[in-house]
């Protein structure tokens, strides 16, 4: 009998496009305290925008999480590991 791999599921995401800065703070704070649990990464896409970057990475170093900002090609996201 073969084993099946178990398949790498895709990263929870919140998008934030479209979200007044004022509201990132709290909306991140719902999303990482609803996936704490998770025990896996977890994509927050932020756009280009540098505002909204600070915002999400002042909010992850208080919760001191590990975070990355993009993939090398694409900054328009963070990934962190809850």
């Amino acid at each position: 009998m073969s084993k099946k791999k178990k398949k790498k599921s895709s990263p929870k995401k919140i998008d934030l496009h479209g979200v007044k800065h004022e509201d990132v703070r709290s909306v991140c704070i719902e999303f990482i305290e609803d996936n704490w649990d998770l025990d896996d990464e977890v994509q927050f896409i932020t756009g280009y925008s540098g505002e909204m970057k600070a915002i999400v990475i002042d909010l992850l170093e208080e919760y001191e999480l590990n975070f990355q900002i993009g993939d090398g090609f694409n900054s328009g996201f963070i990934i962190s590991w809850l």
